[in-house]
């Protein structure tokens, strides 16, 4: 492997899909404010208001809760601006561990292309707003290929603890990642010390945020609790969660969302198919339990508006493995390319919440 060479070829990808969204979001940027001229900045639309809220001005709402204090925290520190170029870094560390897990770890023949996949998907436009999307993907991988490494275990409690620091879903590589580890011990692959130098670390971090909620409010769930009350969500389970969708999703009066919800449980069959696909081929399991897990993180609630899977695809393709399982050829690459395309101008125009 060329290092020096690879690290230039993300590079230039990189670049290229800055310079595309940045036009993107130029022209949106004109559009929202001719559709809504009250709003001062595109970084404050949909969550982005809710991150800056909470960074200048803490938890004075119940609602905002919901909302993990990672990012908030960079924001506060480094204003909104800031942290949409720190995201950059994280975009371009985490393409680059993209690349090193499927060279090394999956043996792929070009591993480039799972970079690709990363920078042109639907979740690229988020690394343009002050959101979670871009360090709680790097911190996923970058655990990942912590764990797979076998050496800086206190680090890898760090970044797992952190991880779950930015977003609940954090806590599915905090659980998959101990399944591994744990199978590593009794196939006597790994110490149980370092089991025990990885989780006693990554728990304490994890914690910091439930412990400050039960303080605050008397419940270390709080940011489950509010989901239901502030934010339509339905407590469900994954033997119902079809027929939840189906039933909202019928009574949707709006086709974007249908389309919406259609495409969603399009790509969490495919993500579970190829999953199995690894399980009965004996290769990739670890990624395989990632990915599994997440699924089933998200087959537990469902909003019960008519737009059941709204931000399903931020959940989905923020599951780092999704870049491994998807076909490597040219029509994937523009298809998936339109469909991130016409998903960030929806977006950016607040006509759908993504």
């Amino acid at each position: 492997m060329n290092k020096a060479k690879k690290i230039k070829e993300i590079l230039i990808y990189f670049l290229y899909t800055r310079i595309f969204l940045i036009a993107i979001m130029f022209i949106c940027n004109i559009l929202l404010k001719l559709k809504y001229p009250q709003i001062n900045s595109i970084l404050n639309i949909w969550d982005g208001e809710h991150y800056i809220n909470i960074a200048y001005n803490g938890y004075r709402s119940n609602y905002l809760y919901a909302f993990f204090p990672g990012i908030p925290f960079l924001i506060k520190y480094l204003s909104p601006i800031g942290v949409v170029l720190l995201n950059q870094i994280f975009v371009i560390l985490t393409s680059y561990l993209i690349y090193l897990i499927g060279h090394k770890h999956l043996k792929l023949k070009n591993p480039i292309n799972a970079v690709i996949v990363y920078l042109i998907s639907p979740v690229a436009i988020f690394s343009m707003l002050p959101y979670t999307e871009s360090l709680f993907i790097f911190l996923s991988t970058y655990s990942y290929y912590l764990y797979k490494e076998k050496k800086n275990y206190y680090l890898l409690g760090i970044i797992l603890g952190t991880c779950s620091l930015v977003r609940s879903t954090g806590c599915v590589i905090f659980f998959s990642i101990f399944i591994m580890m744990t199978i590593d011990w009794f196939k006597k692959k790994i110490k149980l010390k370092n089991i025990f130098k990885t989780y006693i670390i990554a728990t304490i971090i994890s914690c910091i945020y439930p412990a400050y909620l039960y303080i605050k409010t008397g419940s270390p769930f709080t940011f489950t609790t509010v989901q239901n009350i502030y934010w339509a969500r339905i407590n469900t389970n994954p033997i119902m969660f079809l027929y939840d969708t189906i039933k909202v999703t019928i009574n949707s009066p709006n086709v974007v969302y249908i389309i919406n919800s259609i495409l969603s449980l399009i790509i969490m069959t495919f993500i579970m198919i190829k999953s199995i696909k690894w399980i009965k081929g004996k290769t990739n399991l670890d990624l395989s339990i990632y990915s599994i897990l997440t699924i089933l993180f998200l087959m537990f609630s469902i909003r019960k508006t008519g737009d059941p899977l709204t931000s399903y695809y931020r959940y989905l393709f923020a599951c780092f493995p999704i870049y491994f399982m998807v076909p490597h050829n040219s029509k994937i690459y523009k298809a998936i390319g339109i469909f991130s395309v016409i998903a960030s101008i929806l977006l950016l125009t607040r006509t759908y919440f993504f």
